[in-house]
């Protein structure tokens, strides 16, 4: 299965791209508005001094209570690469100062299918 999934992304995408896709809750005493302003100096120094960056969306409920970040990497080097990077700067502490850690999920997919006019 695991060699049929890799020609199958072999033959339309770049099996090298990796999404980092992080689903969370905040803590209760943390400021959706505070927190989107934090995503948003981490979104800088990602774009600006982390190797491997591709995009970011940072998702929410309707009403707040959950939230997924979705994070492009070059890589999966590049992606392990930031998270042992990230946890020593300013931007990224801030980040997850505000985010419940027991209710975090993250994961790192490959592309199995692109469609659409991007793909």
């Amino acid at each position: 299965m695991e060699q049929k999934l890799k020609q199958m992304t072999e033959v339309k995408n770049n099996p090298n791209e990796v999404l980092e896709l992080v689903m969370f809750r905040l803590k209760a005493e943390a400021d959706p508005v505070q927190f989107v302003a934090a995503a948003g100096v981490l979104e800088q120094l990602l774009a600006s001094q982390i190797p491997g960056f591709l995009r970011r969306s940072l998702m929410s409920t309707k009403d707040g209570t959950s939230w997924t970040d979705m994070i492009s990497w070059k890589d999966m080097q590049s992606a392990l690469s930031a998270l042992k990077l990230l946890p020593t700067t300013v931007e990224f502490k801030n980040f997850v100062s505000m985010i419940d850690p027991k209710d975090m999920v993250m994961q790192h997919l490959m592309p199995a299918q692109k469609w659409g006019t991007n793909a």
